[in-house]
């Protein structure tokens, strides 16, 4: 048993998700439901695949924080993966990455979304729960910009899910513990003459066009800045104007919008499930 033959299947299967836990067999989640496949994974068998996986060099790191995070493709399936402690030894959290590159049009989103991204100063706040589509979406918005505009582009992410590859805008991606250290250090490096940057999990930094993805917890609790009073910090920086803010839900299936119908994961117009990404709501 391999994680190369585990995410294959996986993919096969039509998952978005494959969850991996020492002692017990691999969990895919289709479709909104959890299936169970395959024979119970021994404990050590796990634990080689998590170090193959980060590597030698990042194993120490593993062991002092109990987690990792990373992006990788493997047997041509890009996937995002979550490698922890848990009571039973490691466990894997991979979440099975779309190949074709997201749109506005292809995720079904409302075309109004278009407007957005329009102007070039800025917060675009996105928010919602696990899976419910927020880094695609921000994704479909970059490549709106990438396919329309000659824009600087900067990304900050910890790790880095969608790749892009330019076209009229200049696009720089950075993931956060292989690229630079932290994402302060990061929003630092992007003063320098960036139009938009996008920002996963983490705050801003105030001045020219930003996108942002929050959890449905985080964005709860609101936005925190570094260095003191937000409101003086923002007053400091010229301040941060929101220009939207929308939240993504899971949605049935079958379930369309007025004026649009649904699609296919290649992006051909029909009734089949949309597959990996669920429907979005604007708020």
């Amino acid at each position: 048993m391999e994680l190369e033959s585990l995410i294959e299947s996986a993919a096969a299967n039509g998952a978005s998700d494959l969850h991996l836990e020492a002692g017990m067999p691999a969990a895919l989640w289709v479709r909104g439901a959890l299936r169970v496949a395959g024979e119970v994974i021994a404990p050590k068998l796990l634990m080689d695949m998590a170090r193959n996986l980060i590597g030698e060099i990042q194993w120490p790191a593993f062991v002092e924080r109990r987690s990792y995070d990373l992006s990788k493709t493997i047997r041509g399936v890009r996937c995002r993966i979550n490698v922890l402690q848990t009571s039973r030894g490691i466990g894997m959290a991979i979440r099975l990455l779309s190949s074709f590159q997201a749109t506005i049009e292809k995720l079904n989103l409302h075309p109004d979304l278009k407007k957005f991204v329009k102007n070039t100063h800025g917060l675009i706040l996105v928010s919602g729960p696990t899976g419910s589509g927020k880094s695609s979406t921000l994704a479909a918005l970059i490549q709106e910009i990438n396919l329309t505009e000659a824009r600087h582009i900067v990304t900050v992410e910890s790790p880095i899910e969608y790749t892009f590859r330019p076209r009229r805008a200049y696009i720089r991606q950075r993931e956060v513990g292989r690229d630079t250290p932290s994402f302060e250090q990061a929003l630092l490096d992007g003063d320098h003459a960036s139009d938009l940057e996008r920002v996963g999990n983490r705050p801003p930094r105030p001045g020219d066009g930003a996108l942002l993805h929050l959890h449905r917890r985080a964005a709860t609790r609101g936005l925190r800045f570094p260095g003191g009073n937000p409101k003086r910090r923002l007053r400091a920086t010229g301040g941060l104007s929101c220009r939207g803010r929308f939240a993504t839900a899971p949605l049935p299936s079958g379930f369309e919008h007025p004026g649009s119908r649904m699609r296919n994961s290649d992006g051909n117009a029909g009734g089949e499930e949309f597959h990996p990404y669920p429907r979005v709501f604007q708020s």
